[in-house]
């Protein structure tokens, strides 16, 4: 007999797109973060500004709960991106099927 674990929880990089010069920060990346699930790491290029208008941070997500595809900040709507995640349903926030094949 083999036990099984489903996996809830899983580290992946999020990069935020189009991430005004402005909110590079920790202290705003860190509150993003946590809007996603567990802060684990902001990347160094992106504390330093080095890599243009993306942020990118290694968040700790629970699978269980809805992925969220942009966030608002200050009227405008910044895309999110899931590195690694490559099974990721944006119409209800789901992992493991894409949007075209949603069973919902």
């Amino acid at each position: 007999m083999t036990n099984v674990q489903e996996v809830t929880k899983i580290a992946a990089w999020i990069c935020i797109l189009q991430l005004p010069l402005e909110l590079y920060n920790d202290h705003f990346l860190w509150r993003v973060g946590c809007k996603q699930g567990r802060p684990l790491k902001i990347d160094k290029l992106t504390s330093i500004h080095s890599r243009g208008h993306f942020a990118q941070m290694c968040v700790e997500i629970n699978l269980s709960k809805r992925l969220i595809p942009h966030i608002i900040v200050r009227g405008v709507k910044l895309n999110l991106e899931y590195k690694g995640l490559h099974s990721v349903c944006f119409k209800f926030g789901h992992y493991g099927h894409k949007k075209e094949r949603c069973p919902e």
